[in-house]
């Protein structure tokens, strides 16, 4: 679809982990983020291409979005302290807040969706795939797309002149 992951989307989480100490395979962490962002990913696209946003409400997303802000803004003590050590206005927050929860909402509803009837233990999944030979099963490759922005600011002399006295 549609969706990118960026590098940050992975650093991000991986850096919390590093900060509760989790940090016992780096490579395996970083490989499980990604997965877990890839699956989201995808059922956030399969409800947005089955309208299953549709029936999401305003109502419900803005409840959520009030208390993660009404949390930042505990945490933090202010507007103006919780912009100052996120680098987000309130406003910003609130559209990255609606667009998460809204996402949230749609792959929980898809998963819900897709797994409701299922009454097969991971056991017997298990035993279903040891069971099949080798080569029976599919080969499918890996494939990744990668693409970076790279912009490059255009410094008049002027500038780097007062730069330059500024550093002096």
């Amino acid at each position: 679809g549609k969706n990118i992951i960026k590098y940050s989307d992975i650093e991000r989480p991986f850096a919390q982990m590093r900060l509760r100490g989790g940090m016992a395979d780096a490579h395996a962490n970083r490989c499980a983020i990604l997965e877990n962002l890839i699956l989201n990913q995808l059922l956030i696209h399969k409800g947005e291409v089955d309208s299953v946003d549709a029936d999401i409400s305003a109502d419900d997303i803005n409840m959520y979005v009030q208390e993660y802000l009404d949390n930042d803004i505990r945490q933090y003590g202010s507007r103006e302290a919780m912009r100052e050590a996120t680098g987000f206005s309130y406003d910003d927050l609130k559209q990255q807040y609606e667009r998460m929860i809204r996402n949230y909402m749609i792959a929980g509803r898809v998963q819900y969706s897709l797994t409701n009837d299922v009454n097969v233990t991971p056991r017997e999944a298990a035993d279903f795939f040891n069971s099949l030979p080798a080569d029976s099963l599919p080969e499918i490759p890996e494939r990744y797309e990668f693409s970076e922005i790279e912009i490059e600011p255009t410094i008049s002399e002027a500038e780097r002149d007062r730069v330059r006295g500024q550093l002096a």
